[in-house]
C-alpha cells in the first residue's frame, strides 16, 4: 500500500524537470544511447511509449538490474504527460503561428486597399485639376469675348455722338438762318405767327409764302428747301433720340452684365485658385506618405522595426508585464498598451473625488517631510563640516610668536572718593535736621 501511495504521489507532484533529469542521468549512465539519439533526425513529437520503455529496460539490462513493475508504471505515467504537455505546447505554438499568419494576412489586405484608395485619390486629384484647368481657360475665353464686345459697344457710341453732334450743328445752322429770315420778313406776319398758339402745317406754310416776302423765285425755291431739310431733319430728330437712349440703355445693360460676369469669374478664378492650392497641398502630402511608404519597404525598414519592436517592448515592461515581452509581437503588445491605458483612464474617472483630495493630501505631506528630511540632512551636513573644520583647527599646530609683548598703556581711573563723601554728610544733615531741628543741633 505504501508504494501505490507513492506512486500516485508521484504522479500528483509531477514536473517535467524531473523527467528531463531522470533522462539526463541515463545518458550518463549510457553514453551509446544518447550516440543512437544524437544520430536519429530531430522531430516535435516525442518518441513513442515502448521505445521509451525499450530504451529503460536496455539501460537497466547493462546495468545488470531488473526492471521494476512499479517504476515501470511511473516512468510510463510521466512519460504519457510529457507527451501530452509536448502536444499541448506544439498546439499552442501552432495556433500561434495561424493567428500571426492571419494577421499577416488581413494587413497585406489593408495595404492593398489603402494602396487602391491613395490611387483612387490620385486619380481624382489629377482629373479635378484637369477640370479646373479647363474652367480657367473657358473663363479667361469668356473675358477676352466680354472685353471685345466692350470694345466694340463702345466705338458704336463713338460714331452715334459724333453723328449727333453733326446733326446738332446743321440744326442750328438752320434756326439761325429761320431767325434771319424771320427778321426780315414783314411785320405783320410777325404778327400774325406771334399771335398763333400751335404751329400750322407745312401745307400752310407754303401757301403763307407770299405774305412772307416780295423776293425773286430763287429766294422762294432755297426757302423751299431750307423749310424741308428742316421738316426732314425734325422728323428724324426723335428716332435718332430714341435710338441713342436705346444704345445708352443697351450699353448700360450691357456694362452691368460684363460687371457681374466679371465679378462671378474672378470669383470662380480665386475658388479655383484656391481648390488648385489644396489640391497641390495634397498632393504634395499623398506623395510624401508615398515615399515613405517606399522607404519603409527599401531596407532601413528593418532598422526602423527594430528600433520601434525595442521601444515597445521597454514601455511594455515597464506598463503591463516584464516577463511575457518575448512572446508577444509589436502589434499585441501595442494591443495590450492601449487597453491597459484605456482601462487606467476609466479607473481615474471612477474614482471619487474625496479619494482625490485624500491622496492629494497625502501626498503633500510626503512632500513636506521629504523637504524636512532634505532640510534636516543639509543641517546635519552643514554640522558635520563645521565640527571637521573644528577638529582641523585644534588638530593644527599653534604658531609661536615671537618678539616683544605688545603691552597697551594703562589709562588710570577715575575716583569719585570726595563726592560720595559729600553726600554721606549731606544726607546725615538732613536727618539731624528732621530729628532734632536747628536749636538742638547748636
Amino acid at each position: 500500500m505504501e508504494r501505490i501511495v507513492d506512486k500516485w504521489k508521484d504522479l500528483v507532484n509531477f514536473d517535467p524537470q524531473v523527467v528531463l533529469n531522470h533522462k539526463l542521468h541515463q545518458m550518463r549512465l549510457n553514453p551509446t544511447v544518447d550516440e543512437e539519439i544524437e544520430e536519429e533526425p530531430e522531430n516535435d513529437e516525442p518518441p513513442p511509449i515502448k521505445e521509451q520503455w525499450l530504451l529503460v529496460k536496455k539501460t537497466k539490462m547493462q546495468e545488470g538490474k531488473k526492471p521494476d513493475k512499479n517504476a515501470f508504471y511511473v516512468d510510463k505515467t510521466k512519460l504519457e504527460m510529457t507527451q501530452v504537455y509536448s502536444k499541448s505546447e506544439i498546439k499552442a505554438k501552432n495556433e500561434l503561428r495561424a493567428s500571426e499568419e492571419c494577421k499577416l494576412f488581413v494587413l497585406q489586405k489593408y495595404l492593398e486597399v489603402d494602396q487602391s484608395v491613395h490611387e483612387n485619390y490620385i486619380n481624382q486629384n489629377k482629373k479635378r485639376s484637369e477640370n479646373a484647368f479647363i474652367g480657367l481657360k473657358q473663363a479667361q475665353r469668356t473675358e477676352l469675348e466680354l472685353d471685345v464686345q466692350t470694345v466694340s459697344l463702345t466705338e458704336e457710341k463713338k460714331d452715334i455722338e459724333r453723328d449727333l453732334e453733326q446733326i446738332e450743328g446743321v440744326l442750328n445752322q438752320y434756326t439761325h438762318c429761320r431767325d434771319v429770315m424771320f427778321k426780315l420778313s414783314l411785320d405783320e406776319w410777325q404778327e400774325a405767327q406771334k399771335s398763333k398758339e400751335t404751329p400750322k402745317s407745312g401745307v400752310e406754310d407754303d401757301n403763307s409764302l407770299s405774305f412772307f416776302t416780295t423776293a425773286p423765285e430763287d429766294l422762294l425755291d432755297k426757302m423751299t428747301e431750307l423749310t424741308e431739310q428742316n421738316v426732314s431733319l425734325i422728323q428724324n430728330a426723335p428716332k435718332v433720340d430714341d435710338s441713342l437712349e436705346e444704345l445708352k440703355q443697351a450699353i448700360e445693360n450691357t456694362s452691368t452684365k460684363t460687371i457681374a460676369l466679371e465679378e462671378k469669374v474672378t470669383s470662380q478664378i480665386l475658388d479655383l485658385r484656391e481648390r488648385v492650392d489644396v489640391m497641390k497641398t495634397s498632393t504634395t502630402k499623398l506623395k510624401q506618405r508615398v515615399q515613405l511608404y517606399d522607404s519603409l519597404k527599401s531596407a532601413d525598414e528593418d532598422i526602423m522595426l527594430n528600433s520601434l519592436e525595442e521601444i515597445v517592448s521597454k514601455k511594455y515592461s515597464q506598463c503591463v508585464e516584464r516577463r511575457a515581452q518575448y512572446l508577444l509581437s509589436t502589434l499585441e503588445m501595442l494591443a495590450h498598451i492601449e487597453d491597459r491605458v484605456c482601462n487606467l483612464l476609466e479607473q481615474l474617472e471612477n474614482i471619487p473625488e474625496e479619494f482625490v483630495e485624500v491622496v492629494l493630501k497625502i501626498k503633500e505631506s510626503e512632500k513636506r517631510s521629504r523637504q524636512q528630511e532634505e532640510q534636516l540632512r543639509l543641517e546635519r551636513l552643514k554640522k558635520e563640516e563645521r565640527l571637521k573644520k573644528c577638529m582641523h583647527r585644534t588638530l593644527k599646530e599653534i604658531p609661536k610668536k615671537r618678539g616683544r609683548k605688545l603691552m597697551p598703556r594703562c589709562i588710570p581711573v577715575e575716583t569719585h572718593v570726595k563726592e560720595e563723601k559729600q553726600e554721606s554728610e549731606s544726607e546725615e544733615d538732613e536727618l539731624e535736621m528732621y530729628l532734632f531741628g536747628p536749636k538742638n543741633r547748636e
